[in-house]
């Protein structure tokens, strides 16, 4: 019970996309572990939930699907989206850094969103094969 509960309240935050599916890699593992097991789907649902309102483009566009979402898919197309969210992030800073350094003629100075990574920190890895990935 306290395992579902975890899953169920378990955020992204500011947890990359891979260490966040480790973190909920480990709740479904610990499900399987006490005879529960997890099918892609209920994880699927799982991952989706804990997900910060950025991710609603690429997570609606996913659940419009016909066929189900495996786990492995989920985190493929998320990694995608959180990696080009660190290329614009990456590309507003670089145009926030040249604004400033033209002595603020352009009126931008300090209006950027941050340095690169400014989403928190997000790395890059897998989720692992597991059970129907």
């Amino acid at each position: 019970m306290n395992v579902r509960l975890a899953l169920s309240t378990t955020r992204k935050g500011t947890l990359s996309i891979a260490e966040y599916f480790a973190k909920i890699k480990s709740l479904c593992d610990e499900m399987a572990a006490s005879g529960k097991p997890l099918d892609d789907e209920e994880i699927v649902a799982y991952i989706f939930n804990g997900l910060d309102q950025e991710y609603n483009p690429v997570v609606t566009s996913m659940v419009t699907k016909r066929e189900p979402i495996s786990v492995s898919e989920a985190f493929s197309q998320l990694l995608s989206f959180q990696m080009r969210l660190d290329l614009q992030d990456g590309a507003l800073s670089s145009t926030n850094t040249a604004n400033r350094g033209c002595g603020g003629s352009t009126g931008r100075r300090g209006t950027g969103r941050g340095t690169p990574g400014g989403r928190g920190n997000r790395g890059r890895g897998g989720f692992g094969r597991g059970r129907g990935n």
